[in-house]
Order: C-alpha cells, then structure tokens, then sequence
C-alpha cells in the first residue's frame, strides 16, 4: 500500500488574509465563486451580526498550482490589512513516511506467511498479535501519508472578512467674522439666540481700538440648534469670513445618548469713521455673568465714542 505523490518535488502550500470590505455578505459569496471557479471548494465558513454581518470567516482549499491565482484574486475584493503566505516542502517527509510504509507491509506479508505455517495455539496468538501491531502502525503511516498528499493536491486558504470601522463624527463648527453696525446690538442678539438653544457663551474678547470695535466670542450649543444659531450670527450683517463643518452625527444625541455639542468661534466688529485714536481691551469671563460684562464693555465703549466724536 503505498500512495502516489502528483510531483517529483512536493510543495503544500497555506495562507491567512484578513480583509476590510464594504460587505462581508457579498464578499463570502465572492469567495465561494473563486473557490469553485478554480475547482476547488469552501470548506468551513463562519459569520456573525445579522443578516447583514459584521465579520465572517471562511477556509478554502484550491488546486496547489492554483494557489497563488487564488491570493491575488482573493486580496481584490477590499483593503488587505494582513496576510500570510506560505509554502513548505515536505518531499523529504513524504519519501520517510513512504519507506516506513512499505517497511510495514513487507512485515504484515511475513507474519501471514508465518501464521500459515503455525502449529501451535501459542504461536497462532504470538503472531496474530504482532500482526496487529503492524496493521495498525500500517493504516498510521498510510494516513498521515494521505493526509500529506492532501496538503499539496490541495492549499488551504484562510480569509477573514470585516467591515471597516466607523470614523468617529466630529460635531459641528463653524469660524465666522460679520461686520455690523452695532457691536453692542449684535452681541446681544446672538447670546439671546444662544442662551434659547440652551447653549452658552464661552470666554470672550471686546477691543475698541481708534473706535474701531470687536467681539470675539467663543459659543457652544446643542448640535440640534447648530443651523438655527448660524442663521442667526449671519443675519447680523456682512459675513466677511466663513468656515463651516458639518456634523457627522446627524442627531442630537451620540451612540453613548450624550447630547452633543457645536461650537462657534465668532467675531463681531464695526469700523467707525476716521479721526478715533484710543483703544479699550477687555477680557471677559465665560458664562452668564461674562456676558453682562461683555455688554457694559461695549456700552462704556459706545459712551466714550459718542463723547469723543462729540
């Protein structure tokens, strides 16, 4: 008994590819079809999430010489995150268990001969139990000898299918400068508008400089009234810069059920005719009581321009 290998030089060849796709459904199906196209077969396949899964796992077995048409084939259907490929030459293995085996035959030929021959009851058990040790060391070395001869008829293929991870949204802000006639007016307007989505105003900033003045406030709502609030920072006069980010969450709340927060970064500010040449800097504290010293220093400005011009 002995078993034919397909070469002189034996070759089993292996792999392991983990794989992002867009969809591990029609990826498992795709995988079936390079199998059977290359006249091989899936031999186990696994998944998990539903309908529409999440991860799968499949193990083919393709022809040895088709191995390597099968990888390339295999890595076209998404971004390839890790492989591993290999192939082992087991000649020398197939040869050693090839002469054990017949080693072994030739013995069971000899203990049939023996048992033939024999005379007594003894030696009818001695060699029948020697004959079964050989037997079995037998049908041992024929299988692991078939088995080898399945490793290079056949290379294994282990593919991992996954769905890329999602990109973490980022809530909505925006970076915007408005020219207006009233600093003071437009201030007011844009915390009452914040102050009824439910947000606040963070540290601010109010210079008059030669009369010129500006506000650079710093703003957080809730990102359902992110849209609402940016009408009404752009109603207040000329956008002279604007730089929008939308949100990837689409919802007021995030996976975990926080609600989630937009953010502006806003500056008001007003050129006053020529002639102005004094400067007033005040930095203001966040919260509500920020914003009342926000609106005194642009009141106080407001004073001393009138006087001034006066």
């Amino acid at each position: 008994m002995t078993v034919q290998f397909l070469n002189d030089r034996e070759v089993a060849s292996a792999g392991s590819l983990s794989i992002e796709v867009a969809s591990v459904r029609v990826a498992m199906a795709e995988l079936r079809a390079i199998a059977e196209t290359l006249g091989g077969f899936v031999e186990q396949l696994t998944t998990s999430g539903g309908p529409e899964p999440a991860q799968g796992t499949a193990t083919i077995r393709v022809p040895g010489d088709s191995f390597f048409t099968a990888v390339e084939r295999i890595q076209a259907l998404g971004e390839v995150q890790s492989e591993r490929l290999g192939q082992e030459d087991v000649t020398g293995r197939a040869i050693d268990l090839d002469a054990q085996l017949r080693g072994e035959l030739r013995k069971e030929e000899s203990l049939l001969e023996l048992l033939d021959r024999a005379n007594s009851v003894s030696d009818v058990l001695t060699v029948e139990r020697e004959l079964s040790r050989v037997r079995s060391e037998v049908e041992r070395l024929a299988g692991q000898l078939a088995f080898l001869e399945r490793r290079v008829a056949l290379a294994s293929i282990v593919v991992s299918f996954s769905l890329p991870p999602e990109k973490a949204a980022l809530p909505s802000s925006a970076v915007l400068q408005v020219q207006v006639e009233d600093v003071g007016a437009a201030v007011r307007d844009v915390l009452a508008a914040v102050s009824q989505a439910g947000g606040e105003a963070g540290r601010s900033v109010v210079t008059v400089r030669n009369g010129s003045e500006e506000a650079a406030l710093s703003l957080r709502v809730p990102e359902a009234e992110f849209d609402r609030v940016l009408d009404v920072i752009e109603a207040e006069g000329t956008v002279q810069f604007k730089q929008v980010q939308r949100s990837g969450f689409g919802a007021a709340l995030d996976a975990a059920g926080e609600e989630v927060e937009a953010s502006f970064e806003l500056t008001l500010s007003h050129e006053p005719p020529a002639g102005f040449n004094w400067w007033v800097w005040v930095g203001v504290p966040a919260g509500a009581a920020g914003a009342a010293l926000l609106l005194g220093a642009l009141l106080y400005a407001a004073y001393r321009a009138g006087r001034r011009t006066g």
